[in-house]
C-alpha cells in the first residue's frame, strides 16, 4: 500500500476514535486552532485525508498531540519500542 494512503487510513481512524468527523472542513478548523504556523487550507487537509500527501513533521506532531496518538505511529504505522533515554 502506498505510504500516503496508509497514513490517511491512520489519520481517519484517529479522527473517528477521537469523535471527529472525517471531513476536510472539520480537520482544517480543528488543526488550525492548535497549529502555531501558517494556517493550512481545506485543500491541503483534503489531500491528507485522500492520501495524496503526508504532512510535514511539525504538522504531524500537532495532529498527534491533538488526537492523543504517537506521532511515529501516525507517520509510519508502527509502534516505537524504547527510547534514546533508555
Amino acid at each position: 500500500m502506498k505510504e500516503s494512503i496508509a497514513f490517511s487510513v491512520r489519520l481517519k481512524q484517529s479522527l473517528s476514535k477521537s469523535g471527529y468527523q472525517c471531513r476536510p472542513v472539520v480537520l482544517e478548523r480543528e488543526f488550525n486552532q492548535r497549529y502555531w504556523g501558517t494556517p493550512v487550507t481545506v485543500q491541503a487537509v483534503r489531500k491528507w485525508l485522500l492520501g495524496d500527501v503526508i504532512p510535514t513533521q511539525d504538522k504531524l506532531q500537532v495532529l498527534a498531540e491533538w488526537l492523543h496518538i504517537d506521532p511515529h505511529w501516525l507517520r509510519f504505522g508502527e509502534e516505537r519500542f524504547g527510547s534514546v533515554r533508555e
